[in-house]
Parts: structure tokens; C-alpha cells; sequence
């Protein structure tokens, strides 16, 4: 039962990524680049709220893998929207 309420905590992922496009589009880019960067985390928020209130995890090991997989579209979204460009 422990392992479903820890579930939750993948929903920080997708806040790490917003802190991190945030910071490269002050430094690097403008203000285009902050709103598809708001609107990329916004997207990746929601689509881990609906994966882990989909999850049922049993274990540790499945929690593991189920952060890996979040981090997993994390990636790829990155690789598709800015190294793309």
C-alpha cells in the first residue's frame, strides 16, 4: 500500500522539467521559447497525472520501472521539440 501513495511523487518530474526549460529559455532563448516550454510541461503534467492515476503498482520494482517510463516520454518529448528544431 506504501508503493500506491509514492506513486504521486512521479508528478515532480514533469515540475524538474519545467525549472529546467524555464532556466534554458531565460538564458538561451525568448520569449517563444518560455511559452512552448510552459505549454510542453503543462502537457507532460497531464499526461502523468492520467498514467499514475492509471497505475497500480505492487511493488517497488514496479515503481521503479513506472519512473522509468515517465522519465522515458520526458526524453523523448525533449528530443522531438527542441533538438528537432
Amino acid at each position: 500500500m506504501q508503493v500506491q501513495k509514492c506513486r504521486f511523487f512521479v508528478l515532480l518530474l514533469p515540475a524538474l522539467y519545467l525549472l529546467y526549460g524555464i532556466s534554458l529559455a531565460l538564458q538561451f532563448g525568448n520569449n517563444a521559447d518560455l511559452i512552448n516550454t510552459i505549454a510542453n510541461s503543462c502537457l507532460l503534467f497531464l499526461a502523468t497525472l492520467i498514467l499514475t492515476n492509471m497505475a497500480r503498482l505492487k511493488n517497488w520494482i514496479d515503481f521503479i520501472w513506472f519512473c522509468v517510463f515517465i522519465l522515458y516520454i520526458i526524453i523523448l518529448l525533449h528530443l522531438v521539440a527542441y533538438i528537432a528544431v
